[in-house]
């Protein structure tokens, strides 16, 4: 089989025909080049896993399970009593090669339905196995603890839910989603150990590198429970928060354990509480409000956290009340030492500076030579930084929380209100700011001095160079703000026309039979012409836009893509990865234009049927990718901007604006992928 394959493969670089594939294992043994050449492939396979919602569909031969794209175009065409495809219907698939977003897979061009066969039995696999992504599309069996189950969404633009379940296979986190969970009580998968099987795919970046792996189980009867959770969870011995991944043989690895205590904090996500013991972080989804004083029991998985242990993915319930618990009065460096993590500490400093971020207020304090953050929730109602003064003395309780950078100790103190900051000191006159000032003041008059001396004596050649410089100054603005102007107007005004050219549509085809929803389509398209009214005063201030104003990127985004979408029957999705965060107004104006100008584009002349829109947080950078299926152009022949279309050549502008890379793939018949990726200064 390798030889043959490797036949293949030579026989690829030679300027003849290209052969036809016939398994998959000679799929994968393209390179993204060569698979990118459309090598014809005809399959003969066992489905494995079919979601139409998504588009993703699994085949299996003898030599391997691979990813077919573009068979939800098919759909129509097949018989009724086999629409949607399913697990152990055997089929055969013509298609060709295509590069994929991770490896080699085949884009389908027609399928028929030979019959039922059985699936293969699915391979049990280590985490190692699952982690390298060699195992990419094959059938695969892991046996794990359930941590966590939730029914969600997962992509925005699809309206279906799956069975989401994160489980320890190893003592590594794994994702599984179950496609049809009709019957499911997610109440009792967590602590089950369960046994599951299912395809592996891969999650991929822009740059085809993996950073995760997820299972999709086809149904709930791939899923069996090996060992259930405790008849009466709660009912289990209660454990000292210090005792927490101690050392002991008699320990079983890996299930919940329950602990107790008094709340002192509840944040979105976690609660941190304290036995007679020690103090504890609790990640959880639960809701259930809970104030400092209440006495808990809490069920979860022990993690390592930043500094000491933690629960994660945990469940709790109140079984008392009592008197809010009182600070501990330390210091810097006894709070830095690591004695006094996740628990409730009071201590007086110097603000520093203060901001709002993240919907939170974040106070910058100083003790001796350490400079520390108070992290508070902002209230409307009572909002701490109009009562605060830069050189206060303050005192400031929180839970202390415990970072670690290069084996470096800092802390941070994480507030309950504004209850928690008291002024002791307001700031005295004479201070480093004021210093500062005086002698800031005495410079400036010496420079003024000075200058007037030397001034006199250069004049004339400084009135020569300004003149020049003025003049070429004006000519540099000139041109500039008319580029500027040119590639504003476009993306806001003509593509704006074409929403509303689509909603008037929409109204002339639907008022015979149903005026009232005409009427809608008439209303949108006026307040289309009056956000158009307010985007091209914007644009010639150069200012953001309106969606910016009170959204952040992703937001604007998925607003954007519903405001483009309305009264169309194409489906335009928004899929946010990496830990999302503001970005500079310049960056997110011109992305957010940028994707309004390639749906616009995709929508005016490519007649898709799906867009997908990325948006990839990393380190260093951002990327966003705008994908349809559309009709697709020759990038190389197309002129950006003759017969006045500005609208490739703005994009590659914007980009060039944020010393950005851009890349455009398309060709007839394939779609277009626009992919822009934005370096960023400070991450």
């Amino acid at each position: 089989m390798l030889q043959a394959t490797h036949e293949v493969l030579l026989a690829a670089e030679l300027p003849s025909a290209l052969p036809c594939l016939t398994n998959t294992a000679q799929v994968h043994m393209l390179s993204a080049d060569q698979a990118q050449q459309r090598y014809p492939v005809e399959l003969t396979g066992a489905v494995l896993y079919a979601d139409p919602l998504a588009g993703d569909l699994i085949i299996q031969d003898d030599t391997g399970g691979i990813y077919v794209n573009g068979w939800t175009k098919h759909l129509s065409g097949l018989p009724s009593r086999f629409a949607p495809l399913h697990p152990g219907q055997l089929v055969h698939v013509t298609g060709v090669s295509s590069p994929g977003d991770y490896a080699s897979c085949v884009t389908m061009k027609s399928l028929e339905i030979l019959g039922m066969t059985n699936v293969p039995p699915a391979k049990p696999v280590s985490y190692e196995d699952l982690a390298s992504g060699f195992k990419d599309g094959q059938w695969v069996e892991v046996r794990g603890i359930v941590h966590s189950a939730v029914l969600s969404q997962v992509w925005t633009d699809f309206s279906n839910k799956y069975l989401i379940i994160h489980l320890s296979v190893g003592g590594d986190d794994l994702t599984a989603r179950v496609l049809d969970y009709n019957g499911v009580n997610i109440d009792l998968l967590p602590d089950a150990i369960v046994r599951l099987s299912g395809v592996l795919v891969p999650m991929f970046t822009t740059h085809r590198q993996l950073y995760d792996v997820v299972i999709l189980v086809p149904s709930l009867a791939n899923l069996k429970i090996v060992l259930p959770q405790p008849e009466h969870p709660f009912a289990c011995p209660t454990s000292p928060i210090n005792s927490l991944l101690q050392f002991s043989p008699a320990k079983g690895l890996g299930h919940r354990v329950k602990v107790a205590g008094t709340v002192l904090l509840q944040r979105p996500g976690e609660i941190f509480i304290k036995d007679k013991t020690e103090a504890l972080c609790v990640s959880t989804d639960q809701t259930t409000p809970v104030t400092p004083g209440d006495q808990v029991e809490v069920l979860g998985f022990p993690t390592h956290g930043n500094y000491s242990p933690e629960l994660k993915d945990a469940v709790f319930r109140k079984i008392g009340t009592g008197p809010p618990p009182a600070p501990a009065p330390v210091s810097v460096e006894e709070a830095s030492n690591g004695d006094h993590n996740d628990d409730l500490v009071q201590m007086d400093a110097l603000l520093l500076n203060f901001f709002r971020y993240n919907q939170e207020e974040i106070l910058v304090l100083q003790q001796s030579n350490f400079v520390f953050n108070v992290h508070l929730p902002e209230n409307d109602q009572t909002r701490t930084l109009e009562t605060l003064a830069k050189g206060s003395l303050l005192r400031v309780a929180g839970v202390c929380e415990i970072q670690l950078d290069n084996w470096q100790r800092t802390f941070q103190l994480l507030s309950q209100s504004s209850t928690d900051v008291a002024v002791l000191r307001p700031p005295v006159w004479w201070n480093l700011q004021h210093a500062l000032g005086v002698l800031a003041g005495v410079t400036i008059g010496f420079a003024t001095v000075l200058g007037i001396v030397v001034g006199q004596s250069r004049r004339r050649i400084n009135e020569h160079l300004r003149a020049w410089r003025q003049a070429e100054a004006q000519f540099t603005a000139i041109n500039k703000e008319r580029n500027r102007l040119a590639g504003e107007l476009h993306d806001s005004l003509e593509q704006a026309l074409v929403g509303i050219g689509l909603q008037l549509e929409a109204g002339v085809k639907t008022f015979p039979a149903t005026p009232q929803t005409a009427l809608q389509h008439l209303e949108l398209a006026r307040q289309m012409v009056d956000q158009s009214q307010d985007e091209v005063r914007r644009s010639i201030w150069d200012l953001r836009s309106q969606m910016l104003d009170n959204n952040d990127l992703p937001s604007a985004l998925d607003a954007l893509c519903k405001q483009l979408s309305s009264g169309t029957d194409i489906r335009i999705g928004v899929e946010v990865l990496g830990t999302k965060r503001r970005l500079p107004d310049g960056v997110e104006n011109h992305l957010l234009r940028i994707t309004q100008e390639a749906i616009a584009n995709a929508i005016k002349h490519a007649n898709p049927r799906q867009i997908q829109v990325q948006l990839v947080f990393e380190i260093g950078s951002v990327a966003l990718i705008v994908r349809d299926d559309g009709h697709g152009f020759n990038v190389d022949k197309f002129s950006a901007s003759r017969n006045g279309h500005f609208g490739l050549a703005g994009m590659r502008e914007r980009a060039k604006t944020m010393q950005a890379t851009i890349e455009m793939e398309s060709a007839p018949g394939t779609g277009t992928t626009i992919a822009v990726e934005v370096p960023l200064r400070d991450p």
